[in-house]
C-alpha cells in the first residue's frame, strides 16, 4: 500500500510538480484539475530493512474538488482504493503488522484499510495527515 510517487525529473520545475506527473502517470489522476493542494507534510527519511537509504520523501496532500475522477493505473499499480479519513481518524482501521528482520520479530502499528495492510512510511504520512486534520478541527 502506497500513494503514488516517484524521482524528479529533469523536467519537473519543482518536488511539488514532480508529485504531480508522477499522480498522472501511475494512475491517471490530473490532480491540477481536480484537485487543490492543500499543503505539504514533513519530508519522510526513506528506509529499507530497518536501515537509512539516504533518500527523503516530501509528501503533499491534495483535496479533490471534483466528485468523480476517474483512474487509468499504468503498469506500477494494481489497483487503487479510497482510505476513508473518518473511520481512521476515529481509530477503527488501527492494526499492527508482524514483521520479522534478522531472526528478530517486531509488531509494527499499522492500518487495515479494506483488509489491506497500511505500514511503513505509507502509515507515518497517514499519521502526519490526520494530525493535522484533528489540528485543524480543534483550533
Amino acid at each position: 500500500m502506497a500513494f503514488p510517487g516517484g524521482r524528479r525529473d529533469a523536467a519537473d520545475t519543482d518536488l511539488f510538480a514532480t508529485s504531480l506527473r508522477e499522480t498522472r502517470e501511475e494512475i491517471g489522476l490530473d490532480l491540477a484539475k481536480s484537485a487543490a493542494v492543500i499543503g505539504m507534510l514533513e519530508n519522510q527519511s526513506a528506509t529499507t530493512r530497518a536501515k537509512d537509504t539516504g533518500m527523503w520523501i516530501r509528501p503533499y496532500v491534495f483535496r479533490l474538488v471534483e466528485d468523480e475522477a476517474p483512474l487509468a493505473l499504468n503498469h506500477e499499480v494494481t489497483e487503487t482504493i479510497w482510505a476513508p479519513i473518518g473511520p481512521l481518524m476515529a481509530g477503527e482501521c488501527t492494526s499492527s503488522i508482524d514483521v520479522t528482520f534478522e531472526n528478530v520479530s517486531y509488531s509494527l502499528p499499522a492500518y487495515d484499510v479494506e483488509g489491506r495492510i497500511v505500514w511503513g512510511i505509507t502509515y507515518r504520512m497517514l499519521q502526519q495527515v490526520i494530525a493535522r486534520l484533528r489540528d485543524a478541527m480543534a483550533g
